[in-house]
């Protein structure tokens, strides 16, 4: 998953798309994708989120609290 988000964040960062790439840097996304004990749990997480955008999307990410090793 590191390796998706590492590929994906160098070939769109900076294009003018939905996604603002400059709320957080590569690193902390990382971390974020590192805190998850599976790919299904980040997984499951962003489905989650996904069902009901308009719910998770106030609030998020700076209610998202993780663990750094």
């Amino acid at each position: 998953a590191v390796d998706l988000l590492r590929r994906v964040y160098e070939q769109n960062f900076n294009c003018i798309c939905p996604v603002n790439w400059s709320s957080f840097t590569l690193d902390t996304m990382v971390q974020i994708v590192e805190a998850f004990p599976s790919q299904g749990g980040l997984a499951d997480f962003l489905a989650y989120a996904a069902r009901d955008f308009r719910l998770f999307s106030k609030g998020m990410p700076d209610l998202c609290l993780w663990r750094s090793r």
